[in-house]
């Protein structure tokens, strides 16, 4: 049974807007994160003198600068430079990063509020479930984000760093492409390694049988490459080919998971008892 009565609508959306608010704290925190002093530079904190001198002389360097030369600068190899265009250009990629920090800190309190928001209207073995898999699928965004960072936004600047010689081009990226291509690469395999989980949530919750992915993975197939093709922005196709195998391989665990869960729990076990 589920575990507590049923409560009006204005009840479940005061409560919805109040984890809401906390997400959106969450966002914020993360954001303001990113506008403190790096390590190594917090003494200017102490004294209002040494931070007003430090904006004044551009010696301020707040935490999402050195992450965005941890991850984005330090990433390209030491012959390409990086160029702005715009006069705001420096300011926009703070936000960029800090609002990537805001998203970070955001995700897993997002991830806690929808369970706790669910948990009161579902069943014992539901509660589990749910909080199993709210976890791996946590796990599984946070491994693909690595590996779209590792693999795929590696793999198109050592592919850019082989090309631009055969045409003559100076080794310039414009700051606002590198950002969008590595937030492409992350977000979009992140998305990508959810294809087990959701997979085996179909199975379970019987809407989709188990054998069917087998019988129609053909078609699956096919429309995966299309939408890959289609959404992917890197014309050369060779992040397109990485994201292609990937989805096979996890499509093929997706299988095997789904069939093993079925196999041993039985369809019975997720069925809600009647009324």
């Amino acid at each position: 049974m589920s575990q507590d009565r049923p409560l009006p609508i204005a009840e479940h959306l005061r409560e919805l807007g109040k984890r809401l608010k906390r997400v959106i704290i969450a966002f914020v925190i993360g954001f303001l994160i990113g506008w403190l002093p790096s390590p190594g530079e917090f003494k200017v904190l102490l004294n209002p003198s040494h931070l007003a001198a430090a904006f004044l002389l551009s010696e301020y360097k707040p935490v999402a600068a050195l992450l965005f030369r941890y991850v984005v600068i330090d990433a390209l190899p030491r012959d390409i430079h990086v160029a702005t265009l715009g006069l705001l250009t420096p300011l926009e990629v703070l936000f960029y990063i800090c609002t990537i920090m805001g998203i970070i800190v955001a995700f897993p309190v997002l991830l806690r509020e929808i369970y706790l928001f669910l948990k009161p209207g579902l069943y014992k073995h539901e509660v589990t479930l749910m909080r199993n898999y709210l976890l791996s699928g946590t796990v599984l965004f946070i491994g693909g984000v690595i590996f779209g960072y590792l693999v795929v936004f590696r793999a198109l600047i050592r592919l850019y760093v082989m090309l631009t010689p055969w045409i003559g081009l100076e080794k310039l990226l414009l700051v606002r492409n590198l950002l969008n291509e590595l937030l492409g690469a992350t977000v979009f395999s992140g998305i990508l390694f959810e294809t087990p989980i959701i997979m085996l949530l179909l199975a379970k919750a019987e809407i989709v049988n188990p054998s069917s992915y087998i019988e129609y993975r053909p078609i699956v197939y096919a429309i995966a490459i299309l939408l890959i093709c289609i959404f992917n922005p890197d014309p050369t196709f060779l992040s397109s080919l990485i994201w292609i195998t990937v989805f096979i391989i996890l499509y093929e665990i997706g299988i095997i998971l789904s069939k093993r869960a079925i196999k041993r729990h039985g369809d019975d076990r997720y069925r809600r008892p009647s009324e």
